[in-house]
Order: structure tokens, then sequence, then C-alpha cells
């Protein structure tokens, strides 16, 4: 079901109006396969082809529906040997084209009913507020409905049981929104041969945490049961990624200080140093800071 709804201006590109598409406003079946689809109390304009269409599907419904200037304003046909369309309170109006009613049922009721008005028939401009397609445009009201500032809305001379007469939501529903869910904290630095740590340092390695009972260097977290490592625990969460330095340069001089990166990780030289790759020796210039991205 498709209800309190609008379709308009379908089938043009706002930047070229040039070019265009389909333009078909409500498309309520497909492949001449039942659906029971209904369109309840909806407007359809200024659409390049067909306001309100079957699209094949052979059961559509219509109830209190208005399809006004598009290139048609309602089709229903089908390639199903049976239909089972049925309609109240439809006005189509200022379409060029005729409307489509290709029934295939003993029940044609929807053709005499008094509250559709196909074709515009009986209908007149007066039974609508506003027909200024070219600077009135719906809108979105707060309350979720559909405000359309008087285009196609029913005045008193139009008949009481046809057309859309789209109102305010009695009843809005309130969003709520709950507090922005935080990251999962990061976990310790991976540990890396060539940094120095001291007493209290936590790193992790293959899948554990481990602290430093003092100063080491090049020294394996979990190689020794007598080393400079004790085990705290599981690592829950990988290293939190820093942003990468410049990439490494063979040919370049580094100074103490200078950042470089390589293979995912930060590097800060020690001392000068060119062609010593970051990472190649714990002994080595360089010393690693983070993983970066």
């Amino acid at each position: 079901m498709v209800e309190e709804s609008v379709a308009y201006n379908n089938g043009w590109l706002t930047e070229d109006p040039s070019r265009t598409g389909e333009g078909n406003g409500f498309k309520l079946g497909g492949e001449s396969m039942p659906g029971d689809h209904l369109l309840r109390n909806a407007v359809s304009y200024g659409n390049l082809a067909t306001g309100v269409t079957s699209n094949s599907g052979p059961d559509v419904r219509l109830e209190d529906v208005t399809s006004a200037d598009n290139d048609r304003g309602i089709r229903l046909e089908t390639n199903a040997k049976v239909t089972d369309y049925r309609a109240s309170g439809v006005i189509s109006w200022a379409n060029p084209q005729a409307d489509v009613l290709g029934l295939l049922q003993d029940d044609a009721s929807l053709l005499t009913d008094p509250s559709n008005h196909f074709d515009g028939a009986g209908v007149t401009a007066a039974w609508f507020e506003s027909t200024d397609t070219g600077t009135v445009t719906p809108e979105i009201a707060a309350d979720g409905s559909i405000e359309m500032h008087g285009l196609y809305e029913l005045t008193d001379e139009a008949a009481a049981d046809a057309g859309a007469r789209l109102t305010p939501n009695p009843s809005p529903t309130v969003i709520e929104l709950l507090p922005e869910v935080a990251g999962a904290e990061p976990g310790p630095d991976a540990w890396y041969p060539s940094t120095i740590y001291v007493a209290g340092d936590t790193v992790q390695h293959e899948g554990a945490v481990y602290e430093a009972r003092w100063w080491t260097r090049a020294q394996e977290p979990g190689a020794s049961a007598w080393g400079p490592w004790v085990l705290v625990g599981t690592a829950d969460a990988p290293a939190a990624l820093g942003e990468c330095a410049a990439a490494w340069d063979a040919g370049a001089v580094y100074l103490p200080g200078d950042a470089v990166s390589i293979d995912g990780v930060t590097y800060d030289a020690q001392w000068w140093t060119r062609g010593q790759e970051p990472g190649a020796s714990p002994w080595g210039p360089w010393t690693a800071v983070e993983a970066c991205e």
C-alpha cells in the first residue's frame, strides 16, 4: 500500500530538462503479476508520462487519488488474462492523453462509479486551490506529512467523495536518538625489537599483553620466564594507528628526530643515517614509534 504521498515531475533531469526518462508517477505493479497493490489518498502531477499506472499489474486498487497535468492521468492494463481493478474517488484531470482502462473482468462498476472522474469528467480548475506548478512545490512538514501549499488541494467546489486530501499527521512518530556508541578503546602498542622500554611500559605481542619489569630492548615478550616481560592479560583490541610519516628513502640522509615510515610502522632516527633500513636491526639508528596508516 502507498498512501498520503505525492509523485511529481518524474522524467526530467533538473540540471538538463532536455534529457528525459520513463517519467511515470506511481507504478503499482510489474510483470503482469497479481499483488493487490493499493494507492490511497495520493497526488500525482507534472510527470512526463502517466500519473498512475498499473505497470501491468492486474489487480491494482485506487482510492481517493488525484492525477493531474501529466501526459496521461490513469493507465490500468495488463497482459494477464483476467483483471480485478477497483477504483473509487479518482480525479484524472488536465492530462492530454486519454485514460486507459483495460478491464478484463465482470465487475466494471468503476467505470460508472460517480466518485470517479476519468478524463476530467465534470472537473474544473475551480476544484483546486492552486494549479501553479511553476512556483509551488510540495514539502515534508515537521510531522512527516506532505504540505502541498494549496497545490491541487481541493476546494469546496470539488466533489466531496473524490480526490486526495492530504492532512497533517495526527500522531507523528517521535524518534529518540540514542547516545552515539563510542568505538572500542585501542589496545597497547605492538612490541618492536628496536624500541627501548622501561619498567611499567606495556605492549601486545602475539595476542597477549606484557608489562616491562625493567629497561629492555630487543628482548621478545614471552621468550623467557626470566626475562624483562611479565604476562598481564590477553590482547582484546588492536593498537591505535597513527598517521604515517613520509616513506623511508634509502638514498636520503636522516638526522636525529627525523621520522619515516615503512611497512605500516613509523620510526624515529636516533643519529645520522643513510641507507640503513628501519627495522632491519634492533641496534641500528632507527627506533619504532607506532603502527600507522
